[in-house]
């Protein structure tokens, strides 16, 4: 069923794909224990389609409900509950970018941890943590409230890897407006 999945996901079938997974997790659910890896994984699977879906609400159910899990079959602070943060970051980001914010800097700090430095999941988090306080201060700086939006494209400064001009030339406009 999972690689059936996988293919009418790749189709963009989704209504296939959503048929198809929850036929597999319904099988899961009568087999494995209800805090069963396999299970946490499927519900982040089907959590990541809701998302693709435009289904947020859904898609944030479900992902707290694989996290959940994931928390006691391994540590909070283990790397596999950290991809599980990042993918609700990411339902988060489209409409509340504190709260996709709070499970970023979860996601990171798990990883900046217990991954080497050079690991792709810390470039990943970083250049994330980035687009998301851009993201929030561009939305201040739109609604006038530059000291805020200052404040934001700051803190986007200290997880820069690469070009921070256009960092830098939000935070003038928004003296600029300041005074």
């Amino acid at each position: 069923y999972y690689n059936l999945a996988v293919l009418y996901n790749e189709m963009g079938k989704f209504e296939n794909t959503l048929s198809i997974q929850r036929k597999a997790i319904t099988i899961q659910e009568k087999i494995f224990k209800s805090d069963h890896p396999h299970l946490a994984s499927s519900y982040n699977n089907l959590a990541v389609l809701y998302r693709a879906m435009g289904e947020y609400e859904k898609a944030l159910s479900i992902q707290r409900k694989a996290i959940t899990i994931q928390e006691k079959i391994f540590k909070p602070d283990h790397p596999n509950v950290a991809h599980f943060y990042k993918n609700l970051d990411l339902t988060y980001h489209t409409n509340q970018l504190d709260s996709a914010l709070y499970y970023e800097h979860r996601a990171y700090n798990i990883w900046k941890e217990r991954l080497p430095v050079s690991h792709t999941n810390n470039k990943e988090a970083k250049e994330y943590l980035v687009f998301l306080y851009n993201e929030k201060g561009k939305s201040k700086y739109n609604n006038d409230q530059y000291q805020l939006a200052i404040d934001d494209f700051k803190q986007a400064l200290k997880y820069t890897l690469l070009d921070s001009a256009f960092l830098y030339n939000q935070i003038g406009l928004c003296h600029y407006y300041l005074h």
